[in-house]
């Protein structure tokens, strides 16, 4: 009906029509379809005298909710400037880095987050020493403080500091699965700030947060410090009724469980949160993750015939949504699945190369890192030992610094590359020289 009244110029009409479809969609988590008709709202609207504000934030969530990050993005940042008040500007840019970041177009967000955090005067170091350093003092302030809360209402909170909170909040969940180093070091700011709030959804997503953030350090002590806490936050997300908390509560418990090496619990806890994604709806964000944190754990456990059947679909879905951190993630995978399969290391290190080249990110972030590991792998099964060794030697300096060392996900397999590749290029060394005597 909407669309035929918006073909018969029958605005008004089409724009109800519309409005009502989007809404049935959005319950029906259609949110591809909300989107298409919230858009359409908007054409007939545009040809009316009236105009609803609302429905332009409206259509971006749907999009943000559909996972099709920039669209959603340029929307919120459409909003922003023709706010009424800096704070509902600051509300609307911060969903606009969101939606950036989680489809990975990260110079974008950056250049709407970094002039935020400069006017809040928050000054977090982005790798190296100063980084490692800032995140240490910050825990420690936090353990001292301890994790107990007194419940309150968000309207009995200071606005500013809420709007502070918010912003650290955005700044973790905008690095969390690309650099999560520097997401620990935003989220350690944040979490005082939310526990002394005192409200309950802030509460869970830092009980949460943190939760992950020790339970994925090689320390048994902190692990089960860890894990108590994500227990804290899924009691809480129930008190509370936080619906879409609880997807990422489970997404935390497996990403835990991935980085000591408990892979199919991993793969179970992210299938539980895929699943809710479908009965519940959760957080863009939370589906692109879980979706990682199975592709890692089925590669891990070598089930690579699985792996393989997934990863077509989960290509197509993310070149449609023009989804860049979702694309190069798949195609590191499928990289990997055709060394694997097809025994072809060269055209496997020409896909890495490709997605990396794509995605145009050069800073050493964790799909950074996959591709290192992949190629380096490739260059190893093709019996070229100098070269994986130069690779991994070229890389490791910037993956010192960045601080994915200090992941349990990332640190055992980088040290037994490291390991490998020196071993192998000394072998190779000492054999040429006995070739040529």
């Amino acid at each position: 009906l909407a669309h035929h009244c918006f073909l018969a110029e029958k605005v008004v009409p089409a724009r109800s029509y519309a409005i009502e479809g989007a809404d049935r969609a959005n319950r029906a988590l259609a949110f591809d379809r909300a989107a298409e008709l919230f858009a359409l709202a908007r054409r007939a609207e545009a040809r009316t005298e009236t105009a609803t504000p609302a429905l332009a934030g409206r259509h971006a969530e749907a999009l943000f909710s559909a996972r099709r990050g920039r669209e959603a993005a340029e929307i919120f940042l459409d909003i922003a400037i023709g706010a009424g008040s800096p704070d509902e500007a600051a509300e609307s840019q911060q969903r606009a880095i969101s939606s950036y970041f989680i489809a990975g177009h990260v110079a974008s967000g950056l250049g709407v987050l970094e002039p935020l955090l400069v006017r809040a005067g928050i000054d977090i170091p982005h790798d190296g020493e100063a980084l490692r350093g800032a995140i240490m003092m910050s825990m420690m302030r936090l353990m001292q403080r301890g994790f107990d809360y007194q419940v309150r209402e968000a309207v009995a909170v200071e606005r500013s500091a809420l709007t502070r909170l918010d912003l650290l909040r955005t700044a973790t969940d905008a690095w969390s699965s690309l650099d999560p180093p520097r997401a620990a070091a935003y989220l350690l700011e944040a979490a005082p700030l939310a526990l002394d709030a005192g409200e309950p959804h802030r509460i869970a997503w830092a009980l949460c947060h943190v939760g992950l953030f020790l339970a994925s350090l090689a320390n048994e002590d902190m692990q089960h410090r860890g894990a108590s806490l994500l227990d804290s936050a899924a009691e809480l997300v129930e008190r509370s009724n936080a619906v879409p908390l609880r997807g990422a509560v489970e997404l935390a418990r497996a990403r835990a469980a991935l980085s000591v090496g408990k892979f199919r619990e991993g793969i179970r806890y992210s299938e539980l949160c895929l699943a809710r994604a479908l009965g519940e709806g959760v957080g863009p964000n939370v589906v692109e993750v879980a979706q990682t944190v199975r592709l890692y754990g089925l590669l891990s456990c070598g089930n690579v015939p699985r792996l393989a059947a997934l990863l077509p679909a989960l290509q197509a879905d993310a070149r449609r949504r023009a989804d860049a951190y979702w694309l190069v993630t798949v195609r590191l995978y499928v990289a990997h699945v055709r060394l694997l399969t097809a025994g072809d290391p060269d055209g496997a290190i020409a896909l890495v190369e490709d997605a990396i080249s794509e995605w145009g990110e050069r800073r050493m972030l964790f799909q950074t890192w996959l591709g290192v590991r992949t190629a380096v792998l490739c260059e190893l099964y093709a019996g070229r030992a100098d070269q994986a060794y130069a690779k991994l030697r070229t890389a490791w300096p910037e993956l010192e610094s960045s601080g994915l060392l200090s992941l349990g996900v990332v640190r055992p397999e980088a040290l037994r590359l490291k390991g490998i590749t020196t071993l192998s290029h000394r072998h190779a060394g000492s054999r040429a020289e006995i070739e040529g005597v």
